[in-house]
């Protein structure tokens, strides 16, 4: 089935009941493919190391700056991961005022449904989480921000259940994110889940992991959610 068919067959039966809604945010509302792949390449040359292709990036992300920045760089000494990790840090910041925008529709879809709990969670760090939020005016609309420093990241259920808190609020909240670990966190934590098509992950793969709701626009959420 397509995605757009996916899509027409939500329109029909729209997600009833969502009174939390949580958003992943590089890749689902802010574009930061450019940002992260020329944050990354910079980190690596900076370390003497080789530059990588934009797919060998891109198919990292997801998991945090630590471990993007592990696997990409083929690193074993903590020290030298951190050094890494710092690098792409500081030129990450630089970046994303330049390089990173909002999706299409963003700001308009988060006024839609200001009637609703929603907040933010991110395997990224707490500090450029709060930069960028900052940076694009967004910070307003989200009662909480759940990041990803320490060990408690996606696609472990920990993180939405920081925001959901309540068992009885699982059938009631939904995650909304373009990467599989997005959609794994939802489902790990007992809520419904929304893939976004357009961002970093692979449509396929999220298919693959059958969202309740898959969508190539986010402005598609204001006819799918009740």
């Amino acid at each position: 089935m397509s995605t757009q068919e996916i899509f027409n067959n939500r329109k029909n039966n729209p997600v009833t009941g969502i009174e939390i809604m949580i958003f992943d945010l590089d890749g689902t509302l802010i574009d930061s493919r450019k940002a992260i792949i020329d944050s990354v390449n910079h980190a690596l040359r900076q370390l003497g190391l080789e530059e990588k292709s934009d797919e060998n990036i891109i198919k990292y992300v997801g998991a945090g700056t630590h471990d993007l920045l592990k696997n990409i760089s083929g690193l074993e000494e903590e020290d030298r991961i951190r050094e890494a990790v710092n690098i792409f840090l500081e030129q990450w910041e630089k970046n994303m005022l330049v390089d990173s925008r909002l999706f299409p529709n963003v700001k308009e879809v988060l006024k839609h449904f200001r009637y609703k709990d929603m907040a933010i969670s991110s395997n990224g760090g707490k500090e450029i989480i709060s930069k960028t939020l900052k940076h694009f005016g967004l910070r307003k609309y989200f009662s909480r921000v759940i990041s990803g420093d320490g060990d408690c990241l996606k696609p472990l259920a920990c993180p939405l259940e920081k925001i959901i808190q309540l068992d009885m609020m699982r059938p009631h909240s939904i995650m909304i994110g373009d990467m599989l670990v997005d959609i794994k966190a939802g489902k790990n934590a007992g809520m419904k889940t929304c893939a976004v098509t357009y961002g970093m992950g692979d449509t396929q793969k999220l298919r693959q992991e059958d969202p309740d709701i898959m969508i190539d626009n986010l402005n598609e959420l204001i006819e799918v959610i009740e």
